[in-house]
């Protein structure tokens, strides 16, 4: 549901807002979320039309980016949210991690509905408010 989500969002004629510091933070903070991604899921979440391969080192995101100079942004995006997506799996909630925090924290940001487990990953990350704090 969260990757067709992301799909979604990155069909739109413009990418989303504070894509550049989401994509230097995912980065520099979790690198292994750019090195590790899966280029099939990046690929399928900008809705680029692919063959599947069994090629040594098949990526099909590279693939794409050599075929199109169009929208790198959104190819840029995919790749991230691809290497966040390879982290997550049905029971992080156990061990969230502040990586899996920053993702969901930035899809709620761009307008995602969480679900009730990626609810409690967002609990775990976000500091509680302190008696002497007032809302504004």
């Amino acid at each position: 549901m969260r990757r067709e989500w992301v799909k979604t969002l990155l069909a739109r004629k413009t990418a989303p807002k504070g894509w550049q510091y989401f994509t230097v933070h995912a980065i520099t903070h979790h690198p292994e979320v750019a090195s590790g991604y899966d280029g099939k899921v990046a690929v399928e979440m900008i809705g680029a039309n692919f063959e599947d391969s069994d090629r040594w080192a098949w990526n099909p995101l590279r693939d794409h980016v050599a075929a199109s100079k169009a929208r790198p942004e959104i190819s840029l995006i995919a790749l991230v949210c691809a290497g966040y997506e390879k982290t997550i799996v049905k029971d992080s909630w156990r061990s969230a991690s502040e990586r899996h925090a920053d993702y969901l924290r930035q899809l709620v940001a761009w307008g995602y509905t969480p679900a009730e487990v990626e609810q409690i990953i967002l609990d775990k990350h976000t500091p509680a408010a302190t008696s002497g704090e007032t809302a504004e």
